[in-house]
């Protein structure tokens, strides 16, 4: 009797750092259950690194290393090309002749797949080919292939979560061991949770990248990076999160798409204070974190490593299985757009937001200009704290309830006697909180 022989499938690998070493490594320790579930015998042929002569975490024979990523992806025994080399450029050209040349790809470049807004997935289903991409959000949280494919029956109104295991981890720090900002930075990037360039995490950049992939595939309404309100982690302090435990709350970054009644889409990436009970509260160090909520399902949720070497090679091999198992191209959601009445610009109206209201948590200098702002449009202010001295300068912390959202991003947010300003999710008034005036806030603040 005959035994079929197992179809070899060959991979071209773009990029050989932190994640393109846990892709060799767990193809090779995996190579049993993916072939029992797909029949394929998988083998990385050819690899794109930038110095073959270097040591590396992985062995992988000195002949298959290449500088030159045309070679791979014009490469004709090649099958499926994995692209973990990240950024705009080589890696866009390099995906779309991949494609051009008959090739699947699957990719964990988050900040293409959000600034390309579909372009390169259209192209692949042009030539009958998929490009996956759960590895662009939320590591190894299947939160993509769930939206794209699970959901389909549901509208989703919302989607809300901690998407950067790099920020989660430098709050947490400053929370539970009093770091400052610079401190918790400091400590991330030796574990290797940070860059040596951190703007793109603490800045919020890639939050904003990863939001953007879910509202695009959750909403009917095209998202882009742009319209995104983004604010990063920055400007906080050890005081602010001390504040907030005061309050019952925690500080995290959070990324929040959710559709208004008109289908317009409000985007944010801002650091919000949040209750204890809220879900995300309990998020802790690198997770991440996902809460989804549709019509007929409700609130679902998702948590689990958000970055590092085995979580993100995870989901780039279930996406490899995927295409073992279905290589046509699926009907994504997405393709059953309409058109709904949104700004040009793709950003929320200045009379859309004027009828919105902000509850915040403010720090500011002592400066009667900011005190005439808040007292002449907030519902209420209060306190919890006087003036303290936060990392030498003096500083006044207040809570607000009933801002216009349009004077909030339009005055206070740019205010000059501003040093932090943020949305407050928790119970009104806040605990240990007490309302003040105007001319008692002066003195309060001034005490």
């Amino acid at each position: 009797m005959m035994i079929d022989q197992p179809r070899v499938v060959r991979i071209g690998l773009l990029g050989l750092g932190t994640v393109g070493a846990g892709v060799v490594k767990s193809l090779k320790t995996n190579h049993q259950p993916i072939f029992e579930k797909t029949g394929c015998d998988v083998q990385v042929v050819r690899t794109l690194v930038r110095d073959p002569d270097k040591e590396r975490v992985v062995r992988l024979d000195r002949e298959a290393l290449t500088t030159d990523g045309l070679e791979i992806v014009r490469d004709p025994s090649i099958d499926i090309v994995i692209e973990v080399i990240g950024g705009i450029e080589p890696a866009r050209t390099l995906i779309r002749e991949a494609l051009r040349h008959g090739k699947h790809v699957i990719s964990a470049n988050k900040e293409l797949i959000a600034k390309d807004e579909g372009a390169l997935i259209a192209y692949a289903e042009k030539h009958g080919l998929r490009l996956m991409y759960e590895a662009s959000v939320g590591g190894g949280i299947p939160i993509v292939r769930m939206v794209e494919t699970y959901l389909t029956a549901n509208r989703v109104y919302a989607i809300r979560g901690i998407l950067n295991g790099t920020c989660n981890y430098i709050l947490t720090r400053m929370e539970e061991d009093g770091q400052s900002f610079a401190e918790a930075l400091r400590d991330a990037q030796s574990l290797g949770y940070a860059e040596a360039d951190p703007e793109s995490d603490v800045e919020g950049f890639d939050t904003a990248y990863k939001l953007s992939i879910l509202a695009n595939l959750a909403f009917s309404v095209p998202s882009s990076v742009a319209a995104i309100d983004r604010f990063g982690i920055t400007k906080l302090q050890s005081d602010d999160l001390s504040l907030a435990a005061r309050v019952g709350c925690t500080i995290k970054l959070i990324g929040e798409a959710r559709v208004l009644e008109d289908g317009t889409v409000l985007q944010s990436v801002t650091p919000r204070m949040i209750p204890r009970a809220d879900s995300l509260a309990s998020v802790r160090d690198v997770f991440n974190a996902v809460t989804i909520t549709a019509d007929v399902v409700g609130e679902l949720s998702f948590m689990g490593r958000g970055a590092g070497e085995l979580p993100t090679a995870s989901a780039i091999i279930e996406d490899l299985t995927e295409i073992l198992r279905s290589p046509v191209p699926r009907v994504r959601r997405d393709q059953y757009r309409h058109t709904v009445s949104v700004s040009k610009s793709g950003v929320t109206s200045m009379d859309e937001r004027s009828s919105r209201h902000v509850k915040g948590y403010i720090r500011m200098s002592t400066s009667e200009q900011i005190f005439d702002l808040l007292f002449q449009y907030a519902q209420d202010v209060r306190v919890v704290s006087g003036a303290d001295e936060v990392d030498g300068e003096s500083a006044a912390h207040c809570f607000v309830c009933g801002v216009p959202e349009q004077v909030w991003y339009e005055q206070v947010l740019h205010h000059d006697a501003l040093q932090l300003a943020i949305p407050y999710d928790g119970v009104w008034p806040p605990p240990n909180s007490v309302v003040v005036g105007q001319k008692e806030a002066q003195i309060h603040f001034r005490a």
